[in-house]
């Protein structure tokens, strides 16, 4: 067998895993049952899919808190009205703006309000393709646990997930791996 077979076995190798990986961590990632928490907590982006499943696991009784990520941006009148009146039918609202403005900005804000309500559970609602890293950030910020639901993002946007997925992964498991 040549050099060049070689090669190309162990490039086509490469690109099966990484395939593999990228299905498992973007496509189809490890979500929990959404059960009892103190807190449900919507991440800001897709506002709108995401603000609908939060407020559903709310109405199933899943929690006694809402907190909204970004909910006071007028641009999302639905988030931004709940904020603002600090409560919906039957449960309280929190709301804040993250800064940084990124995922880790969220889990840090996220992890001062679990610690300042002693919150033991909380329940991410975020784009499936962000639940992996989600909720490996928000677990290094809180001291509880974390679990984590997806809601599916339109299939354009399929390409630009895959690829900030895997650069923000990347930076958050080598280099910025703190809270």
């Amino acid at each position: 067998m040549s050099w060049k077979r070689i090669l190309l076995a162990a490039a086509g190798v490469l690109v099966l895993g990484w395939l593999v990986v990228t299905v498992r961590l973007v496509f189809l990632p490890a979500e929990d049952a959404p059960g009892k928490a103190d807190a449900v907590v919507v991440l800001s982006g897709s506002k709108h899919e995401r603000l609908d499943r939060g407020l559903e696991l709310m109405r199933d009784g899943v929690a006694p808190t809402l907190v909204i990520s970004g909910g006071f941006d007028p641009r999302q009148p639905a988030a931004s009205a709940l904020c603002h009146a600090g409560k919906g039918d039957g449960f309280q609202v929190l709301c804040f703006t993250p800064d940084p403005d990124s995922t880790r900005g969220e889990a840090q804000a996220t992890g001062r309000l679990a610690a300042e309500h002693n919150w033991k559970r909380v329940l991410l609602v975020t784009s499936r393709f962000h639940v992996t890293r989600a909720r490996m950030l928000f677990d290094r910020c809180i001291d509880g646990d974390v679990d984590a639901v997806g809601v599916p993002y339109p299939r354009a946007s399929i390409p630009a997930a895959i690829a900030g997925e895997w650069v923000k992964l990347g930076l958050s498991v080598t280099v910025a791996r703190g809270c």
